[in-house]
């Protein structure tokens, strides 16, 4: 092997080592999480379960895919539903299974059981929320794992017990299901904790009219517990089911409680709940666990977990129940902020400081409402010399320092016989005659040290090849004590200058006429006075009549010489009142 080529391969080799390195991972990296929830996204519940989730496998520097299915069951839990549902999930896992389920709730892990085998054959599952576990549920089966929901009636009833010594009688409101039946068993193997002397009524399976009517009857000493309570009697589903603690409350003076958090609204005084948010904490991290390589069946379901007690501030109030009372520990909501005294000297100093800013603030708004005013000043001025210049019938141009044209009015397109917008941007140099450029120049010299030039003449060259004669007046335009531009009225004299012309024309042809009528008049009398004579002389048969015909042609030649004279008068009368001299230029043009 050529030892040129060794450096480059060993080269090529780092590079791609450092690539597989640094680069980020591919697509076929990416694992998958599948959340599988029991119940409808409406349920406060579930998406607690699901922000803890998130709140773990979202975070994940790993990229870890989660999907989300809802199998809603508090709606529709038929045979034939249940098997449709297992359709649709063959059809969308068939060909790209999840790494791990995360199953919430008892229908979501029972649905598993029963179907695991024939859609998620061997994949990891870690459940949650599932209320009443017993160990024998997932018996026989591998790869299982999760979190209890474990509900704390026990301490719900002592905390009722604690905030309600006089209590004569306890309502328990129910569903039948078997969430009901499950947790209705719960209650009766804790009961005992209630004193003696409380008595327990039972509504069960009834709708939520029927339940407010029944609540009417209930008062003074008695206290409302809600145990499950999201479906009616016919099976359908109460929605929103966060209301319905608001709602029980609402058809009852006496005070009411609940197993579950969700329950917490408007009325319901609280309870001892287990946090729907630390139930999917929890099995998001056994299911990272497993993602990591841990064995499911090495994780112990974890069947202990904290609940917390939870009082809802406005109705403690409702109920005149003081938060002394309450047991320690307990988490107080909706409480009002707190009230701090102030000392007088800050309330002196914030009084002061609040004038202080009212007076600023009242300055700067007069402030800003004399600016107001002088910028529609300016608006109202801005728009009375766009309109002159829009309508002006002379031209009028801006120029940058560089001679580039910044501005004209529509005027100048019959002058020039070109767009506007086709001139904005260029030098006005060039549309000037060459011979007149140096003038124009010198010109701009002069308005660029602050003085004005006026009548100043040039030729234009329009679009069509014709030159226009130009009469403009031009002056600096001033910001801030510096010259940022000019500024010209451009005047189109071409017609005025062709007239002139014609003017001095006619003016010499005059002149010429009243000199060949002087010079003519003494042609003629020369020629008379020799006739004259040698009538005279000869003294003819014609001579009278020769003489006569002489006289006559004197006459006319004198009547002549007077035409000569008040010619005269009118050359000089045009020449002091027209200035029309045709052996004189006119010096400003």
């Amino acid at each position: 092997m050529d030892q040129g080529e060794s450096p480059l391969r060993g080269w090529l080799l780092s590079l791609l080592l450092l690539m597989f390195i640094f680069c980020p991972a591919a697509s076929a990296d990416e694992r998958m999480v599948l959340v599988l929830h029991s119940y409808h996204p409406e349920m406060v519940w579930v998406t607690d379960i699901s922000a803890g989730i998130e709140g773990v496998l979202g975070t994940s520097t790993d990229p870890i895919q989660i999907r989300t299915e809802y199998m809603d069951t508090k709606r529709y839990d038929s045979p034939e539903y249940l098997d449709q549902l297992a359709a649709m999930y063959r059809y969308k896992y068939r060909d790209d299974p999840p790494d791990c389920i995360i199953v919430a709730d008892d229908a979501g892990l029972r649905f598993l059981l029963d179907y695991r085998d024939e859609l998620f054959p061997g994949i990891p599952i870690v459940f949650c929320g599932i209320n009443h576990y017993d160990p024998l549920l997932i018996e026989g089966h591998t790869g299982i794992t999760g979190v209890v929901e474990g509900l704390n009636i026990h301490d719900t009833l002592v905390l009722i017990r604690t905030l309600h010594p006089d209590m004569k009688r306890l309502v328990v409101i129910n569903e039948k299901s078997i969430t009901g039946e499950q947790t209705l068993r719960t209650f009766s193997g804790v009961a005992s904790v209630l004193p003696a002397s409380v008595s327990v009524d039972y509504i069960e399976g009834e709708s939520l009219p029927a339940i407010g009517n029944r609540l009417g009857s209930y008062g003074g000493g008695d206290v409302i517990l809600l145990l499950a309570l999201t479906n009616d009697p016919d099976g359908a589903a109460f929605i929103p089911h966060d209301r319905v603690g608001s709602s029980i409350a609402a058809r009852t003076d006496a005070p009411v409680y609940g197993i579950f958090e969700y329950y917490l609204g408007e009325g319901v005084i609280g309870g001892v709940f287990c946090i729907g948010r630390d139930q999917g904490r929890i099995a998001a991290d056994l299911a990272r666990k497993i993602l990591d390589g841990a064995d499911p069946d090495d994780l112990p379901v974890i069947e202990e977990i904290e609940t917390k007690a939870i009082v809802d501030h406005r109705a403690l109030i409702a109920h005149q129940i003081a938060p002394e009372d309450l047991p320690p520990g307990t988490e107080i909501i909706n409480t009002p902020p707190p009230i701090v005294e102030i000392p007088v000297y800050i309330l002196i100093a914030l009084l002061f400081g609040c004038v202080f800013l009212v007076t600023i603030v009242v300055m700067k708004e007069a402030e800003l409402q004399r600016q107001r005013g002088m910028e529609a000043e300016l608006r109202e001025r801005e728009e009375l010399y766009r309109g002159i210049s829009e309508r002006s019938f002379d031209p009028i141009v801006t120029i940058d320092p560089d001679g580039r044209i910044t501005y004209l009015s529509p005027s100048f397109q019959r002058v020039a016989g070109m767009a506007v917008t086709a001139v904005i941007g260029t030098q006005l140099s060039g549309f000037i005659a060459n011979d007149d450029r140096e003038k124009v120049s010198r010109a701009f010299e002069t308005i660029r040290n602050g003085e004005r030039v006026e009548d100043l003449t040039f030729r234009f060259l329009r679009s069509d090849g014709k030159e226009a004669m130009i009469e403009a007046t031009f002056f600096p335009i001033r910001k801030g004590g510096s010259i940022i531009g000019i500024q010209g009225l451009l005047r189109d004299i071409t017609e005025r200058m062709e007239l002139i012309s014609q003017q001095k024309e006619a003016f010499r042809q005059i002149e010429e006429n009243i000199t060949q009528l002087a010079i003519l008049g003494d042609h003629i009398r020369n020629p008379l006075q020799v006739i004259e004579g040698y009538t005279i002389l000869g003294n003819g048969e014609y001579a009278l009549e020769i003489s006569e015909q002489v006289r006559r042609i004197n006459d006319i030649v004198s009547r002549l010489d007077q035409g000569w004279v008040e010619s005269e008068n009118v050359r000089a009368f045009l020449k002091r009142h027209y200035a029309i001299d045709p052996d004189h230029e006119d010096e400003k043009h």
